[in-house]
């Protein structure tokens, strides 16, 4: 029962950790419990974090939950079970009906059918579950569970508490743990009903409390006179108290937020009922003197062990009359029903007036004056009775403890209910049909010694890598075990340091690597070197391999490499340097899918997201399939270099978003970007001596250079932008060039000398606008040999070039071809995106170079142009070099999006020989059928030997 106590002052965020006593110091009963405060503290949250929010000690039975002998009862295991840190104990087994605690049960879900008649025709109990048993349950899922707290108990309790050599004195009250096993009836859904489901029933009885109290005294603002006190202001009475205000009937049976009651010394008055007659009970004492006593007016509760340990209050009483001799209390109402009940306790509460009711004190949404200047307020009416909060009041500053603690305290804070918390688990799962229990489940979650921790005790999550159904490590251990075949399993943990898995795989050596979900960082760049055949999978996208930086992995000289269900990541944005988070050098078999990668980004196209390559003397074979690729700004999603085979298929490349870093100061660093926008606006330089002239002539000295300008810009525009920043050292053809070239670049870089001139300013604004994210290929097949090239079905977006198989060596003499064998290019759809920084790089739809067989058909390419991409030269389809027997293009669709052909393809499809094709040239079979390119100047381009099947009205130009 509550304790007299002059205070509770704990608060773990001070993070307090003990208390010590000083020489010659008054010993306080708030600084003894402070120091208890602070040890159940650590010692719940230590268990907790140990053992988890719940767990019974492994090879012990506590607490564990069965059918009782005739169905009639469940039956409760002695032992141990720890509760958030709380440790509950049962010293030998009961039922459900027969509990320590809980002295009335709830017995609504029993049915009082006599034992032994079980249904004529039981139902069959599923698969996995004990013995169908009769029970008289009703019909339904149940989850059993346990209930803890503690409560305080004082002599009135336990009389052994009570020092007999100091008379009738008491001293302290003690902490117990009190514990209730319940059931609760709950509606399984759709699910199968299991210990970790869900379930609304269980989520409404575990919620926190949020209901909320704020307390303040009253302060006199009529007052405006500093130097004078007023009557009337803050905590009024003359001894420092401890206010106890305590929930009494929660919200509902008529009462819109509940009641409440209140005790000016924590309900701490308390006597012991002998004797229950009518209206008059006789106690053990009448008080221990004339202020903590009973008297008549007074309001006060019986407390019955039904009460003690429900939570579930009486009525309140008024005292009517009170006779000391004979220890006799007359009662306002007949309380002869509690006559007989044993440990009953009469207690005193200090509400009074007209507000006072049996049920209590109507809780209001206003403030509510206790008494002498102590008011309270309520917030959310989700109430519970037995909530309470405790306001120390103290004489010495006329205020009252609160939070901030301030003095005086004008702006109150509101408090959550400080009573020891109700703490639940789950002990069991029940499901009853027909009176027969056909589901026993044990949701008792068991712990073992930490010095005897086996890896049976640790448990297997079988959903992130399938292991028929284990369950713990040891059965997952046990069943790697026995499905090795000649190759070794190893298990990548997330984290820093998971790459040390590779340094356990012997040179040469075949291995399987699993990689759970989580993140595994790469601070530098990850070489797997010299291995045999290497499968590596992971769990999805949620495997995350991230680069750090310029970090990645490259795998180097392997027989072969799988590499399933996994995201790579390279991060870095830089300039120069090669940023590929998954590399391939020299394997003989490459098989990627189901992967998604992501480059990095620069001006300078120096990256991939997958990159393959191998020496021509050592060609590998390469799949690459079912993927989502995104490169960078600027870079590339597949390249694969001296490939016998590549099959590339069923992928999406698209760009990501341009890095907010990027910006032009940044981006102006690199020559190949500066190179880029100055081809806007100054390209195709001539000299005097090197014959046809441009748009544009400027002359310096004796020397005159003509080049290419955008359209906006005419000769005046250059002569001022010339004239005014020209210098006397400008005087040699070479220096001339290169003056303009770095005039151009400072128009980007110089605000305040663009803005000089008009149409330099709108055109380099209108650069920088458009210069939108735009990576540069799609997928690339290069090097010196490429024997069959499939790349079917997929889908790249936002690049400059979609689909480029090229060959070719350095340094090649004229008429010396490295010649792709096979090549099909089948069922993709491109779209193409140019801007500005396009001018000086090459660009197409489809591209393929030397080749022996060609097959290019039911693609579809379309482009997107920027505004000042208007004017560059960029073809849908383009065959090209030294072209073989066989080539057909069909069924494809070439187009501009917004379908305006002057802003679409210069050709829609252009095949040019680079060789001489002479009259006796056979060129075996080239045909190009059914496509569809309107295109701004011919739908085909192509030497006459084509066959052609027609494709669209547009108009062919013929190349003989």
């Amino acid at each position: 029962m509550p304790g007299d106590f002059s205070r509770k002052i704990f608060n773990k965020q001070k993070h307090y950790s003990g208390v010590l006593m000083q020489q010659g110091r008054v010993l306080l009963d708030a600084d003894w419990n402070e120091q208890l405060d602070i040890q159940q503290y650590r010692t719940f949250t230590e268990t907790t974090d140990v053992i988890g929010q719940s767990g019974v000690p492994k090879n012990n039975e506590g607490f564990k939950i069965g059918i009782a002998t005739g169905g009639t009862d469940l039956s409760i295991a002695a032992g141990r079970l720890y509760v958030e840190g709380l440790l509950c104990e049962l010293e030998s087994g009961v039922t459900y009906l027969h509990q320590p605690s809980y002295p009335a049960p709830a017995t609504g879900f029993f049915i009082g059918s006599p034992v032994g008649s079980p249904p004529s025709s039981p139902p069959t109990s599923p698969v996995g579950s004990p013995p169908s048993q009769y029970i008289n349950l009703q019909d339904g899922t149940y989850i059993v569970y346990l209930e803890a707290w503690q409560k305080e108990v004082n002599f009135r309790d336990d009389m052994r508490i009570q020092e007999v050599a100091l008379g009738e004195a008491d001293t302290t009250v003690r902490l117990q743990t009190t514990w209730q096993v319940k059931l609760l009836k709950v509606v399984p859904g759709n699910a199968s009903p299991n210990c970790n489901n869900v379930y609304q029933e269980w989520t409404n009885l575990v919620l926190a409390p949020s209901n909320k109290l704020t307390a303040k005294t009253v302060h006199d603002t009529g007052n405006t006179n500093a130097c004078q006190l007023s009557a009337t202001a803050g905590y009024q009475r003359l001894e420092n108290q401890l206010y106890r205000v305590e929930i009494h009937k929660p919200a509902g049976n008529g009462l819109s937020m509940g009641t409440f009651k209140w005790s000016r010394d924590n309900a701490s008055v308390e006597t012991v009922i002998e004797k229950v007659a009518g209206n008059i009970i006789t106690v053990t004492d009448t008080g221990k003197d004339d202020v903590l006593n009973f008297a008549i007016g007074h309001w006060v509760e019986i407390i019955d062990d039904i009460a003690a340990n429900n939570g579930t209050p009486n009525d309140l009483i008024q005292i009517t009359d009170v006779n000391k001799s004979t220890r006799e209390i007359t009662l306002s109402a007949s309380v002869a029903a509690f006559t007989g009940k044993p440990n009953l306790k009469l207690r005193r509460w200090d509400q009074s007036g007209v507000t006072a009711s049996p049920q209590g004190i109507v809780i209001t949404n206003g403030w509510v004056t206790l008494e002498d200047g102590v008011q309270v307020k309520f917030e959310n009416n989700t109430n519970r009775s037995g909530d309470y909060w405790l306001i120390a009041g103290r004489t010495a500053t006329g205020e009252i403890e609160w939070p901030p603690y301030q003095v005086p305290n004008t702006a109150p804070q509101a408090l959550l209910p400080q009573n020891p918390p109700h703490r639940f688990t789950r002990l069991a799962l029940l499901q009853v049909q027909s009176g027969q229990v056909v589901s026993l489940l044990d949701c008792r979650k068991k712990f073992p010694p930490l010095t005897a921790i086996t890896a049976s005790d640790v448990s297997y999550d079988n959903t992130k890598c399938t292991l028929n159904g284990a369950k713990t490590v040891q059965e997952a251990l046990d069943l790697l075990c026995a499905s090795r075949q000649g190759s070794c399993i190893y298990q990548a943990i997330p984290g820093p340091g998971w790459e040390g898995v590779f340094a356990t795989i012997p040179d040469g050596q075949d291995a399987q690597i699993c990689f759970q979900t989580g993140d595994y960082p790469m601070s530098r760049t990850i070489t797997v070197r010299n291995k045999g055949h290497l499968k590596l999978e992971g769990c999805g996208f949620g495997t995350r391999l991230l680069g750090k930086g310029d970090a990645g992995i490259v795998f180097e000289s392997c027989e072969s490499v799988l590499l399933r269900d996994i995201y790579a990541e390279t991060q870095a944005i830089g300039y120069g340097q090669r940023y590929d988070p998954l590399a391939f050098i020299d394997c003989r078999r490459v098989h990627i899918t189901h992967v998604y990668a992501k480059s990095g980004a620069s001006p300078d196209t120096n990256t991939c997201c997958i990159y393959i390559r191998n020496k021509p003397e050592l060609p590998g074979e390469v799949i690459v399939q079912d993927c989502l690729l995104e490169p960078g700004y600027q870079q590339q999603g597949v390249v694969v270099i001296n490939a016998t085979r590549s099959y590339i298929a069923n992928n999406t490349i698209r760009v990501y978003e341009k890095p907010k870093v990027l910006t032009l100061e940044n981006m102006m660093q690199s020559s190949t970007y500066r190179a880029a926008l100055r081809y806007l606006i100054l390209s195709n330089t001539r000299f005097k001596s090197q014959g046809t002239w441009q748009n544009i002539a400027l002359t310096s000295a004796n020397y005159m250079l003509s080049f290419k300008t955008y359209k906006l810009l005419t000769l005046e525009d250059w002569l001022k932008l010339y004239n005014e920043n020209r210098t006397d050292r400008v005087l040699r053809p070479g220096a001339l060039q290169l003056f303009l070239y770095k005039l151009v670049d400072k128009l980007f870089a110089d605000e305040a000398l663009r803005n000089k001139y008009k149409n330099f300013r709108t055109l380099v604004l209108s650069t920088i606008n458009q210069d939108v994210a735009m990576a540069a290929k799609g997928i690339v097949v290069a090097g010196q040999l490429a024997g069959d090239v499939q790349i079917l079905n997929n889908n790249i977006s936002g690049v400059r070039q979609g689909i480029h198989v090229g060959l070719s060596h350095y340094p090649g003499g004229k008429g010396d071809f490295d010649i792709a064998d096979v090549v099909r290019i089948a069922g993709n759809t491109i779209d193409l995106l140019l801007n500005s920084t396009a001018a000086n790089a090459d660009r197409h739809g489809i591209f393929v170079g030397n080749n022996n067989s060609v097959n290019i058909h039911n693609n579809v390419v379309k482009l997107t142009r920027m505004d000042n991409a208007a004017e560059l030269t960029v073809d849908g389809i383009v065959i090209w070099g030294k072209l073989g027997p066989k080539i057909t293009i069909a069924e494809n669709h070439v187009y501009s999006t917004d379908g305006n052909s002057r802003n679409g393809f210069t050709y829609g499809i252009r095949i040019q020989s680079a060789t001489t094709i002479t009259p006796t040239f056979v060129p075996g079979l080239w045909i190009i059928s059914s496509n569809m390119a309107p295109s701004k100047l011919a739908t085909i381009k192509a030497p006459g030997y084509c066959v052609l099947v027609p494709n669209t009205n547009a108009p062919a130009v013929f190349i003989n």
